[in-house]
């Protein structure tokens, strides 16, 4: 039996028939900029407070790419060390 390495199983529209497909996918503890979701399940802090804190003026860790803002991972970590009320 072959096995294929790093897998998304994909249930097929009414067929129940899964289908694997390569995925390309970076462990949160890898990335450098995380989306707010992603920032939010691996800080603990809830998506609306962390919207808040990158609305902020003196937030270091808010990257913007267009119309969205993204977490500098290493930064926030930084800040979490630092602050004892989020």
């Amino acid at each position: 039996m072959q096995t294929i390495a790093k897998t998304d199983l994909i249930e097929l529209e009414n067929y129940g028939v899964y289908e694997a497909k390569k995925s390309n996918v970076i462990p949160i503890w890898e990335k450098l900029l995380l989306t707010v979701e992603e920032a939010s399940k691996y800080s603990g802090i809830g998506m609306h407070r962390l919207r808040e804190m990158l609305d902020e003026e003196s937030c270091d860790f808010v990257v913007k790419k267009g119309t969205h803002k993204l977490v500098k991972r290493k930064q926030l970590e930084k800040y979490i060390d630092l602050v004892e009320i989020v």
